[in-house]
């Protein structure tokens, strides 16, 4: 036992002796740090013996000889103490021999241990740079030579800025591009100098935001040279269109003061500064501008609301000037009329456009010059583009809400299925209507659409009342059996009868139905066809409803038809009446009205356009867009020729906000706080005698 003790600890005397033995071979090595100064760290014998190779290899010139010791240091001791200093020298001699993917790889790990000093980081990021764009690794080759460039030669310099304007270009960084692009003109001289100065000016006019731009311009200096004068130009162009008169008028101000009147840009900062302030002139009280399609694609409309302004301002005399503008169909059209409008004839408000394209783009630019511009444009938020944006009409999703909500609370309906075509008119108007139902507390329990235009909409119908996928039903299989293994005409016949004993599945009270006057007397019979009757109103009606009974020998279920303003003429009754009569929509417009304003607008029109409006033997009434262009010039003129009219357009845009209760044709309007225009929405039955009348006026505004 004795003997085991002695062993053991003999053992542990020699262990002991080894570790110091080790330790007394370990040596001590000086590391410089970021700051400059050298620190003493403890190295393994074989992490030490390396590390004086590589050094003494480095002193010698023997870059295979460091190369091989520092990737032995590496390979031994991954997490060694001068690994910074590693990485550092293999990054810089696989620069020397243009191997980028290494020199990027072992530069990185240097950059990234944050040990190196000063000196050595600003170089490293400069070989680490070159590397990444030698690898076309745009963005970080920026990134690293943007770094570096501030701590290098002015030799270097000149060498990093070509890196810098390519890395730029490539990496698609407009705001980089046109800083290296103006630091390297200096580098260049005759057609390559009036190249980049070309470049640097399609950038500025194209690319770069205003932010970006301001901080640039910021870098100027004492005396403004190029390209900060462009840059400046650009700025005051932004500022004066974004309506910040004070930032441009700043500009503008040193621009003119340090410009050459021999510059090129020197005409144009002078005009930008005369139409400064020419916007800041009082406007003329007495013109409006109207802006409305009188070419292009929309072009037939034209008539028809330029005659409406004409009976809006008739009797005014001299008190108000109409200048009428074309915006056809194109959207810079428009708003070069509107620009036309404020500067050169000093118009203190604008009527139109109507089309969404043109309508939106003159509100945007009416919202940014602050001229009042008051559309009859159905686009959805039209009047949430700012202060200055009115509008007068029913939109799409206003239609919805207006329909659901009068079939839940009048008609007492709860159940709904809705039959739209895939387009943006029908989905705004689905989408309104089925919120508006489960706000109220109904539900939507079918809905199918269907392409615009499609010539046949029998498998939409189908699919609607549960009648195209049979299988889906849980006795189709035990009808079935009996069929099971015949063919021919045989099988088609009894198949046929198969399917007849399938009743639609008609488990709504209403369809509604966003589409035009043709599409609906379309599909109104295709609905019938699917044993879907409309819902009848008049006792004459039931001597019908017993022979459609004897003629079909099964339950007829019948349903109310809902539509919007699209099926408001009479050409809808064309081809089977009976499957319409009884359906209801909303409109505002209704000429047949008894309401003596709208009586008498149409007998005037009528009277005074009688070519426009002449059909056969019959006169037409005026189209939906005149009504609302003659109340919306007619509000324009309440302002305009009212007892005090305003001077400013502030003051006229105020004064549209305060009108309320406005009777007009189509309706007693009022302005919104958000510049919505509305009147009470009115619904029309779809008569037995092929004609509309009115069934119901809402009593609310409906937002």
């Amino acid at each position: 036992m004795k003997s085991r003790v002695g062993f053991i600890s003999l053992v542990f005397v020699l262990v002991c002796l080894a570790g110091a033995s080790c330790q007394t071979t370990s040596k001590q090595i000086k590391v410089k740090q970021p700051d400059g100064q050298s620190k003493t760290v403890v190295l393994k014998p074989k992490e030490a013996d390396a590390l004086q190779r590589a050094r003494a290899a480095k002193r010698d010139g023997k870059a295979e000889a460091e190369e091989a010791a520092w990737k032995e240091l590496l390979q031994n001791t991954p997490n060694t103490a001068v690994s910074h200093e590693a990485h550092f020298r293999l990054g810089f001699l696989a620069y020397k021999r243009a191997s980028w993917k290494d020199s990027a790889t072992h530069l990185g790990e240097a950059l990234r241990s944050g040990a190196l000093s000063s000196g050595d980081r600003a170089q490293a990021f400069h070989m680490y740079g070159v590397s990444l764009y030698r690898l076309q690794r745009w963005k970080d080759a920026l990134q690293a030579l943007e770094e570096a460039y501030p701590k290098l030669d002015a030799t270097e310099q000149r060498n990093v800025r070509g890196y810098l304007v390519n890395a730029a270009k490539m990496s698609r960084n407009d705001v980089a591009l046109l800083k290296w692009q103006a630091a390297r003109i200096v580098d260049l001289s005759g057609t390559q100098r009036d190249e980049m100065k070309k470049s640097i000016q399609r950038t500025i006019d194209g690319r770069v935001p205003i932010d970006k731009l301001q901080l640039l311009f910021n870098q100027r200096g004492q005396k403004i040279t190029f390209p900060f004068d462009l840059i400046g130009y650009r700025l005051a162009r932004g500022y004066y269109h974004a309506q910040q008169y004070n930032q441009c008028q700043d500009i503008l101000r040193r621009l003119l003061g340090e410009l050459e009147q021999s510059s090129s840009l020197y005409p144009k900062v002078k005009g930008l500064h005369a139409a400064l302030y020419k916007l800041a002139d009082q406007p003329r009280p007495t013109v409006i501008g109207a802006i409305y399609p009188q070419s292009g694609r929309y072009q037939r409309i034209g008539p028809w609301v330029r005659n409406a302004i004409e009976m809006a301002v008739a009797g005014l005399g001299n008190k108000v000037r109409i200048i009428h503008m074309d915006s056809g169909s194109d959207p810079k059209k428009a708003v070069r009329a509107v620009e036309k409008l404020v500067f050169q004839h000093k118009a203190i408000a604008i009527f139109g456009p109507l089309a969404k394209g043109t309508s939106k783009a003159a509100a945007l630019r009416a919202q940014q010059l602050g001229i009042p511009l008051f559309s009859i444009s159905t686009r959805e938020g039209l009047a949430d583009i700012g202060s200055f944006v009115f509008r007068n009409n029913l939109t799409l999703s206003r239609m919805g809400r207006a329909i659901a909500r009068y079939s839940y609370e009048q008609l007492s309906l709860r159940r709904f299925a809705v039959f739209y075509p895939d387009s943006s008119y029908g989905r705004i108007q689905v989408k309104s209507f089925w919120k508006e139902i489960e706000r109220l507390g109904g539900q939507v329990v079918g809905a199918e659409n269907y392409a615009p235009g499609s010539p046949d909409l029998t498998d939409a119908a189908e699919r609607l009342v549960g009648k195209k996928h049979l299988r889906q039903r849980s006795s189709y299989y035990k009808l079935y059996k009996p069929l099971r293994g015949l063919k021919g005409f045989r099988y088609r016949r009894l198949y046929k009868k198969l399917v007849k004993q399938f009743l639609p599945v008609i488990d709504f009270d209403a369809i509604f139905i966003p589409e035009t006057y043709r599409r609906a007397a379309t599909i109104a019979p295709t609905l019938a066809q699917q044993d879907i009757e409309v819902k009848l109103h008049w006792r004459f009606w039931e001597k019908q409803v017993i022979e459609l009974y004897n003629k079909r020998n099964k339950p007829l279920k019948f349903v109310q038809l809902l539509g919007t303003n699209g099926w408001n003429n009479e050409k809808i009754f064309a081809r089977e009446p009976r499957h319409v009569v009884g359906a209801i929509f909303c409109v505002r417009y209704f000429p047949n009205s008894r309401r003596q304003v709208v009586r008498q607008f149409v007998r005037q029109y009528q009277r005074r356009y009688t070519e426009q409006v002449r059909s056969g033997n019959t006169l037409r009434t005026p189209i939906h867009l005149s009504a609302y262009t003659y109340d919306t010039m007619g509000m324009l003129m309440k302002v305009a020729t009212g007892p005090n009219p305003p001077k400013t357009r502030d003051a006229f845009r105020r004064a549209l906000h305060k009108i309320k209760g406005f009777v007009g044709v189509t309706g007693v309007t009022s302005v919104q706080k958000n510049g919505e225009a509305l009147a009470y929405i009115r619904y029309l039955l779809a008569h037995r005698k092929q004609m509309f009348k009115l069934k119901y006026t809402a009593k609310q505004l409906i937002p």
